[in-house]
């Protein structure tokens, strides 16, 4: 893997985990709905048909799935946590406007899942401008990246 790879792999984490917390999420609550019973015949007995407890089963599933998701949720703590601090490395590396503007391009784009376009509205620079900002942003954090990683 080269270094360029490794640099996206690493700034893309954070949406890795989220997609991984929407599916646990959706998953979950398939599973919930699945717990509560759609109609109630009192009209007949109540027959089990299988001698394990499908409900239990089920709700040991939604618990394994909720303790994924609060791992899940930590790991991607941990991860904005460390892209933050090469951030404020690069911002310094720098300085000036100039890296403040570089680190919340970055920041936007890949934590605050922002698209270019909402960054160059949001900052108020051209689209084109915001665009050659974020790749000049690519290469200093490039060399951040090497330099801890």
């Amino acid at each position: 893997m080269t270094a360029e790879e490794e640099v996206y792999q690493f700034l893309g984490r954070v949406r890795n985990y989220e997609s991984d917390i929407r599916r646990a999420e959706v998953t979950a609550k398939e599973l919930r709905s699945s717990m509560i019973p759609t109609a109630v015949r009192y009209d007949k007995d109540k027959v089990q048909a299988t001698k394990e407890d499908s409900m239990s089963e089920t709700a040991a599933k939604v618990d394994e799935l909720e303790r994924k998701i609060s791992d899940i949720k930590e790991q991607k703590a941990a991860a904005i946590m460390e892209i933050d601090e090469l951030l404020k490395k690069m911002a310094e590396s720098v300085g000036g406007d100039k890296g403040r503007m570089q680190v919340d391009i970055l920041y936007l784009f890949y934590i605050g899942r922002q698209s270019v376009y909402a960054i160059s509205q949001l900052l108020e620079i051209s689209e084109r401008h915001c665009f050659r900002m974020k790749k000049q942003a690519l290469k200093n954090f490039m060399a951040i990246f090497a330099s801890c990683h």
